[in-house]
């Protein structure tokens, strides 16, 4: 290993090249450096972690950030805890706002699939594009307005108008792969025309990595990708998750420390800690952890209990209860052992951390035959 005389581990040359091939904008780099760092293979991840602390030093001023993440990564999440931390701190609830945001900041949340609808129904053809521009903003200023009456704080109109004009505000889009395709390329041009604007002294956008492609992709955002739980997290995560039970007077502490400790451990475990390091996949684990006597042990059983628990708690939040009737094909293939048992842990393990690794779990569930599964 070659040490620097500050003590820091010295890049290859390899990644020296990519770090300043980053630093320098170049498109390529940056998408080798984006590789290496989604690499779930130890070797990437020791490079990645040296790659990262190289370019740790030239952050940090970025006004403009892309969040993301793979689904359940904890983009929508860690945005909406960033928002209450930032007003926490404005109505003294919290000792200080968050580190590089100003105080006075005002938290501007906006969910992109409830905006979206609003956007696509503008008639915009054949008018200048200043015109264009200022229905698009105008929209949006509506769509806020009309969150506010909901909220029974219209009165905050005026208010919210003047500091969105100003800029003073920490503006938040969050799920940008949650809009329908044909809609992103006014959803890019709304962007674009409320940063033009308002020119807003901060600005986070959330989306999956999958989908940070083509018309989605923003100029002048700096991304970053949420990191996978790591056992010390994980572990705490279990802790925590039944000191709620025993604060919710559901448990006694001592049954809820002996059922942290097992989910813990079964979390961690070779089997399972690929699932566990993803957030969402964590909690549901949690909830038939905290439902059964334990967790399955193989990760192709444990799908079957996690997607009847997105079905019906996950996606509520997202869709509502209108749309939480699964097709019959679903119903009919998460409960159809037959299709599923014979689909052992290894036999997934080519495939489970692929690029496509829900497209393979989705197709599992649905019982598509193993000669159709993707190669290479």
């Amino acid at each position: 290993m070659n040490v620097s005389a500050t003590g820091q581990e010295l890049l290859a040359a390899a990644d020296q090249q990519l770090v300043e091939g980053v630093l320098a904008r170049r498109p390529r780099a940056l998408a080798k450096a984006i590789t290496l760092v989604e690499s779930t293979r130890r070797d990437h991840r020791a490079r990645a972690e040296q790659v990262l602390a190289a370019l740790l030093p030239h952050t940090g001023n970025a006004i403009r950030v892309g969040i993301s993440g793979a689904p359940g990564a904890g983009k929508s999440t860690f945005v909406r805890m960033l928002a209450a931390w930032q007003a926490a701190g404005q109505t003294g609830e919290a000792k200080q706002s968050p580190p590089a945001i100003s105080p006075d900041l005002l938290p501007v949340f906006v969910v992109l699939r409830q905006l979206s609808p609003r956007l696509a129904a503008l008639e915009l053809d054949g008018l200048p594009n200043e015109q264009q521009k200022g229905m698009l903003v105008t929209a949006v200023e509506k769509h806020l307005c009309d969150d506010l009456a909901t909220l029974d704080a219209g009165t905050f109109a005026h208010t919210l108008r003047h500091t969105l004009h100003s800029g003073r505000c920490l503006l938040i889009f969050d799920g940008l792969d949650e809009v329908p395709h044909d809609s992103r390329m006014r959803m890019r041009q709304a962007v674009g025309a409320l940063l033009q604007r308002w020119r807003p002294a901060r600005v986070l956008v959330t989306c999956r990595i999958r989908s940070y492609v083509g018309e989605a992709e923003l100029p002048d955002f700096q991304v970053h990708t949420l990191a996978p739980l790591d056992r010390p997290r994980i572990q705490k995560f279990a802790a925590a998750w039944y000191d709620a039970q025993v604060t919710l007077r559901r448990l006694e502490a001592a049954q809820a420390r002996r059922k942290a400790d097992d989910l813990a451990a079964a979390a961690v475990s070779a089997e399972l800690i690929e699932l566990a390091e993803n957030p969402m996949m964590l909690t549901a684990m949690a909830i038939i952890h905290q439902k059964e006597i334990g967790l399955p042990r193989q990760g192709v059983c444990l799908y079957k209990e996690v997607v009847e628990v997105l079905l019906r708690r996950w996606q509520k939040e997202k869709v509502g209860e209108k749309e939480l009737t699964p097709s019959p094909a679903l119903r009919s293939g998460v409960r159809n052992r037959q299709r599923i048992a014979p689909l052992t842990w290894s036999d997934l393990t080519p495939w489970r951390m692929s690029s496509r690794p829900w497209r393979i779990r989705c197709r599992t569930i649905l019982g598509v035959p193993i000669s159709q599964r993707p190669h290479g």
